[in-house]
């Protein structure tokens, strides 16, 4: 199992250990999912480390609260690039 982050090294990291812990096999990478290049290098480290994944779950997600009227215009594109673009398919796909 791939265990991704974006800046949270040690939560990551600690996912990885219970996984080992209970017998499985898991490595973290560190990848921003809004970021093309960052998906990719992702996606081949995956590759590389088990194969051609037979699932992805992608549960990334950024967010922040506040009156509509006080969102930056930065913060709109931020979570529209994590939200939606971090979910499009880059590799494997069957279409």
């Amino acid at each position: 199992m791939i265990v991704n982050y974006a800046t949270r090294r040690e939560a990551a990291d600690r996912t990885v250990d219970a996984i080992t812990a209970a017998g499985g096999r898991a490595v973290s990478v560190q990848g921003d999912v809004s970021k093309v290049e960052e998906v990719r290098k992702l996606l081949d480290v995956a590759e590389a480390a088990f194969g051609t994944p037979d699932i992805v779950v992608n549960n990334a997600g950024v967010f922040s609260f506040g009156p509509i009227e006080t969102v930056a215009q930065a913060e709109i594109e931020r979570q529209f690039a994590a939200n939606v673009f971090g979910t499009r398919p880059m590799k494997w796909t069957p279409f």
